[in-house]
């Protein structure tokens, strides 16, 4: 048996492997530097640049420990141990970043611990077998016509020692197929499902609860479910049913260990078990920089994610993200709502800058399809904005824009003619009647209901509390003065829910919630034991049951 050929062939195997590993890893990190910058380095969460930066550095070491090993085989040992120091940083990294987001539930990663040990084990088989073909080497200079006596004890000696490497390289061979058999299937096999745990270690690892609680309280005030999750909001949250009749629950979030906010949407089902629950920094999006969440509908099966500046994100019921579009304009995104073919309709203003460099304010509607491709949309100068639409029963567009009459540019230039103007159109983008509401003899509209008979409800505000009732041609039939409530004749204010809290004994809160329409709640959220910090209320949502979504949080 040839032990040298044999030695040799298990150092060239050693060669092929590590340079495999280093080859494998400079691939994963460039193909992740390539479609997102997004990275963890020893528990921070980078986006942007810096992320960039050290996905490029982390695939140029691995890069260029690969191609020295490759300009330079006989320096194994020394690229062995430099990939060691290589990967146990890149170990020490990913453990502390596992460790602080899950609380110390999670130690390390299965999967760079092996491209630890991997490397290690290449190291120690390639100093015993190297020793095994020196030895040879220097057993053939000794044998007979080299100038050296060899004698029959010589000669007995010199089997000896060949059987004897015959063994330790059985047991090398032994101990590769052992050790390297399991490594190369497991990374094979784990290749896919870990290339984000490498970079992004808050996908693959279990994040812990308890940062913020969800609370569901029914139409009497019982609390129906609790459930925590982690990281905590402080911002608008919108909530829309879900198809199986639970929740979708979206808004702007910090994780633990970011430095900034990212969009994160959470499903819940009935009994307030957490289905399934995604965040989108704000690197995978270069068109926008994700900040306020505006609405969350539910459109045919889907969900549709509408963001203040006209960037919207479509997920499926699993929470995939199907599709996203932006419409640049400028645009301030102020109202939304669902279409019958799965399409929406966005209204607010389209921001146009004028001659003299200062912006002209133009009310904007987009209709867009299911795809999120748009089929018309409308810039106006006769209403500078607009801030709610609704869909009535026959299926026209109800939208009300506010009409300014101090723009040169519009016909209507008296201040005194400004006001809220409710306009109709079809789903083709062909307007059918208009009403206006003259600001300083009506208010300033701040609801506007269809009903099921045709009519259409809309309530104002600043000259008292008023109701007017108009049919489907926009034709007002009817005026009712209202019971006036708290600033009834403010024409600054535009009615939302509002809600107070009152901390009471035994690790309780009291809520009240004030309706659009005047209406108030009150309920109790009482908190577990061991989420009682859990005590900040920072968005009530309700939900179409007639009942609330509660968010509370710890003090920040």
């Amino acid at each position: 048996m040839n032990v040298k050929r044999v030695a040799k062939s298990l150092d060239q195997l050693f060669h092929y492997c590590l340079l495999g590993i280093l080859l494998f890893t400079s691939v994963i990190y460039f193909f992740v530097f390539v479609i997102n910058w997004e990275a963890w380095f020893f528990g921070m969460k980078m986006d942007g640049l810096y992320a960039g930066v050290l996905l490029f550095t982390y695939c140029l070491i691995a890069s260029s420990l690969a191609y020295f090993l490759f300009r330079y085989p006989q320096k194994i040992a020394v690229i062995a141990g430099m990939s060691i120091f290589f990967f146990g940083f890149m170990f020490i990294d990913s453990a502390v970043t596992i460790q602080k987001l899950s609380g110390g539930q999670e130690l390390f990663s299965t999967f760079l611990a092996m491209l630890v040990l991997v490397p290690a084990g290449i190291l120690i088989g390639h100093l015993i077998v190297v020793r095994l073909y020196k030895m040879d080497d220097d057993t053939v200079r000794s044998a007979p016509g080299t100038g050296s006596a060899f004698t029959t004890a010589g000669t007995k000696k010199s089997e000896d020692h060949t059987i004897g490497q015959i063994l330790v390289l059985a047991v090398v061979a032994f101990a590769i197929v052992i050790l390297f058999g399991p490594l190369v299937v497991s990374l094979s096999f784990m290749f896919f499902s870990s290339l984000q745990s490498i970079v992004s270690p808050s996908v693959a690892v279990q994040v812990p609860v308890g940062d913020s609680l969800i609370s569901k309280v029914d139409a009497n005030g019982t609390t129906e479910w609790q459930t925590p999750v982690n990281g905590y909001g402080g911002s608008y949250l919108d909530v829309c049913p879900s198809h199986d009749g639970g929740f979708i629950m979206a808004g702007m979030f910090w994780l633990s260990g970011e430095q900034y906010r990212s969009l994160r949407v959470m499903k819940f089902d009935h009994n307030g078990t957490l289905i399934w629950d995604i965040h989108r920094g704000t690197s995978p999006y270069s068109e926008t920089y994700p900040v306020t969440i505006k609405m969350l509908l539910p459109t045919a099966g889907e969900y549709t994610v509408i963001l203040g500046d006209g960037f919207v994100i479509r997920l499926d019921d699993e929470g995939n993200e199907l599709w996203h579009r932006y419409y640049p304009h400028d645009t301030r995104v102020v109202n939304s709502i669902s279409l019958p073919d799965g399409g929406y309709l966005l209204v607010g203003e389209a921001n146009e800058r004028g001659p003299e460099g200062w912006k002209k304010f133009d009310g904007w509607i987009l209709n867009a399809d299911r795809e999120g491709n748009t089929v018309w949309e409308k810039k106006e100068k006769e209403f500078t904005y607009c801030r709610r639409a609704a869909l009535s029963p026959e299926g026209n567009l109800l939208v009300n824009c506010y009409a300014g009459c101090y723009d040169p540019d519009v016909a209507c230039s008296d201040p005194d003619e400004s006001g809220d103007l409710i306009v109709a159109l079809d789903l083709q983008g062909n307007y059918l009647w208009k009403q206006k509401f003259v600001e300083k003899d009506s208010g300033v509209v701040y609801s506007m209901k269809p009903l099921d008979n045709g009519t259409i409800e809309v309530y104002l505000r600043g000259e008292g509390e008023q109701k007017y009732t108009l049919d489907h041609e926009g034709n007002i039939l009817k005026e009712e003065l209202l019971p006036p409530r708290p600033d009834s004749f403010s024409h600054e204010i535009a009615l939302y829910l509002t809600y107070e809290t009152e901390s009471l004994a035994g690790n309780r809160t009291q809520v009240k919630v004030s309706e659009i329409d005047g209406s108030e709640s009150v309920f109790i959220i009482e908190y577990p034991t061991n989420l009682e910090n859990l005590s900040r209320i920072y968005f009530v949502n309700p939900t179409s049951d007639g009942g609330y979504l509660v968010t509370s949080s710890v003090e920040q």
